[in-house]
């Protein structure tokens, strides 16, 4: 007689899910299709060309940290390289027997260059694999004093920043449209790390501000104006897409000869005036 529990059904077919600011479980177009097809390998890549600074190191050390965690409550592993992508991938799939990579795109100039290198030679040549520990790569600072203050505000991951939508659309939402203009005040979302290093969607974010808007009129104003800002982050996305030279030239070519002033003297008066209360 056959058993009437459910038998496990492990697909042939293993993708690696190559991760890079999309550093969460949910809304993540590329980890989705290549679950489609069966297993997945999920990867990241601390490539040397990133570039990134003391905080986005420390950042992504805390938000790496999570991902592993959650990826392990449901059986799977984080697995770390260092290098070059193009090699580290097809490294990993000769030790894995990998047969697909996934990623979603980045918009930067020397990522969608990288993207089209890495397609051309997965085209050529038509078990879990060795990872790095990510206290090796030593992303956290050596003098942990700088750092308290990110310790204080920020808490890295993708639990961490749904409860900080949550917070934000149940606490801050109705005062966004005046707050957000007020540097004496803590008036935006504190979304934008989260958002850099993919912990969260723009898509998850905007479905729930949107919906909080629609349920209640107090806070209709701020999520208005709150949309309208992700709309522009999106744009600034589309036009470095197809500007790619945007991160060191201004959109308008007039714009190159800007005469601006290099007053040093005039700069230190400026720093050294007092604070005037709202």
């Amino acid at each position: 007689m056959p058993s009437s529990a459910p038998r496990a059904h492990r697909s042939p077919f293993l993708s690696i899910a190559w991760l890079r600011r999309d550093l969460r479980l949910a809304d993540n177009p590329a980890l989705a299709a290549a679950a489609r097809r069966g297993a997945v390998l999920p990867l990241y890549i601390l490539d040397d060309g990133d570039g990134l600074g003391g905080a986005q190191r420390w950042w992504l050390h805390h938000s790496l940290a999570a991902l592993e965690r959650d990826l392990g409550r449901l059986g799977s592993l984080l697995v770390l390289r260092s290098g070059p992508a193009a090699r580290i991938i097809a490294d990993v799939m000769g030790a894995s027997g990998a047969d697909a990579v996934f990623w979603n795109e980045c918009h930067d100039a020397p990522s969608i260059a990288r993207d089209a290198g890495i397609e051309a030679g997965l085209a050529a040549r038509g078990a879990w694999p060795r990872s790095e520990s990510l206290s090796d790569w030593r992303l956290l600072p050596t003098a942990p004093g700088w750092a308290g203050g990110l310790r204080a505000t920020w808490a890295p991951g993708e639990a961490n920043a749904r409860a900080r939508l949550e917070q934000f659309v149940d606490q801050g939402l109705a005062a966004y449209a005046a707050s957000r203009d007020r540097p004496d005040i803590a008036g935006t979302s504190m979304l934008s790390p989260h958002l850099a290093f993919g912990e969260i969607g723009p898509r998850q974010v905007w479905h729930a501000v949107a919906a909080a808007g629609a349920r209640d009129p107090r806070h209709a104003k701020g999520a208005e104006a709150f949309l309208r800002e992700l709309g522009w982050r999106e744009v600034s996305r589309h036009l470095l897409q197809h500007h790619p030279d945007l991160a060191h030239r201004p959109l308008r070519a007039a714009f190159e000869t800007f005469p601006w002033r290099d007053d040093a003297g005039t700069l230190a008066a400026w720093r050294a005036l007092p604070r005037r209360a709202a």
